[in-house]
């Protein structure tokens, strides 16, 4: 498994030809799909993007190693940041213990079978501890940093689902429950940027 790191600034979106809309769930799906020449599901392409003052990163998870193609790269805004192989780090697996992610805490109305955003911040905690707990991850210590909206702008009529961002850290007891749960991410709306579990040892 791989995870590919592109940024955009003002610099990289100045010298852009085709530059690629940031706020656009369904651009950027689409973009990743056409340089990889393959569907989020073949691959397991999960995406993540993230604002720091100044920089636009996006992060970018494949079974197979992401390709590059520089000049495209550069005509949608975007620099090449790195690019590293996520089964290289199994000797050290248990030492990740810091995530960071954004999903759709949700509660399913069983007569319906719609999925509703979960309002209260203790049941959003609770949800993503079991969502852990059950993929072989306890949860030591969490906070839920960030609420937004994702649009999901590919219906003719616009709507928007709620976000919630949490990061943590957290135990691995059970490699190979995680091993697959980091691979095929957090919850729904996978397509349009929520889910991808970003891990590291802190």
């Amino acid at each position: 498994m791989y995870t590919t790191v592109f940024k955009m600034t003002t610099e990289t979106i100045i010298k852009a030809t085709h530059l690629l809309n940031i706020n656009s769930p369904n651009a950027i799906h689409k973009w990743i799909c056409y340089q990889q020449q393959s569907s989020r599901a073949d691959d397991n392409l999960l995406f993540r993007v993230k604002r720091q003052t100044g920089i636009i990163w996006l992060y970018i998870q494949s079974t197979s190693k992401f390709h590059i193609d520089e000049t495209q790269i550069a005509e949608a805004g975007l620099e090449f940041y790195k690019q590293f192989n996520t089964d290289k780090i199994e000797e050290n697996f248990f030492e990740l213990n810091y995530f960071d992610v954004e999903c759709f805490p949700c509660k399913c109305d069983t007569a319906t079978q719609k999925r509703y955003f979960l309002t209260n911040p203790d049941d959003r905690l609770d949800w993503l501890k079991r969502q852990f707990e059950k993929n072989g991850i306890n949860i030591i210590d969490c906070r839920e940093y960030q609420l937004g909206n994702i649009w999901m702008d590919k219906y003719k009529k616009a709507k928007s689902i709620r976000t919630a961002t949490f990061e943590g850290y957290m135990q691995i007891f059970d490699e190979e429950l995680a091993k697959e749960f980091f691979k095929r991410g957090l919850g729904r709306f996978k397509a349009y940027g929520l889910g991808m579990i970003v891990a590291s040892a802190r």
